[in-house]
């Protein structure tokens, strides 16, 4: 019978990474390795890991000028883009259900406001508090859609 243990999975990105560990059934006493190497977006100079899920999920970011947030899922990049009339999107933090939040500015006014993002769903923008002018979100748990967000 095989014994859950921790796979580590090493995620190179340019200069950066991430060491993660993800669950899976190994033999007793088996611990294995994978690099995985997210390369910049097409133009782009670098990337970095910002945030991992325990699905194995990866959160980052690509940079040339501005930056580009990006999820990758088995082995494929999916952009975070910008809500309507807002730009520099920043991703901080990808709950196990799958939903990244962060903060993007107002083409506007450049003020700073957070979002929610699925894949399915979208990007949304998290309301303000009474009286705030800005807000941001920092993290979120780990439900399919957040009952908590930290900001």
């Amino acid at each position: 019978m095989a014994i859950r243990n921790s796979i580590r999975r090493l995620i190179v990105c340019g200069s950066f990474a991430a060491l993660a560990g993800i669950a899976a059934a190994q033999p007793t006493g088996v611990i294995g390795y994978d690099l995985i190497e997210i390369p910049p977006l097409e133009g782009d100079l670098s990337s970095s890991v910002g945030a991992l899920d325990n699905f194995g999920r990866v959160l980052g970011r690509s940079s040339n000028a501005p930056s580009t947030p990006f999820v990758w899922i088995n082995g494929r990049q999916e952009i975070i883009p910008p809500p309507p009339g807002y730009r520099l999107v920043l991703a901080n933090d990808i709950g196990s259900g799958g939903v990244i939040v962060g903060r993007a500015a107002e083409l506007e006014n450049s003020r700073i406001h957070a979002f929610a993002w699925t894949a399915d769903g979208g990007i949304h923008r998290l309301d303000l508090i009474p009286g705030a002018t800005s807000n941001d979100a920092l993290a979120v748990d780990d439900q399919p859609w957040p009952d908590c967000v930290i900001g």
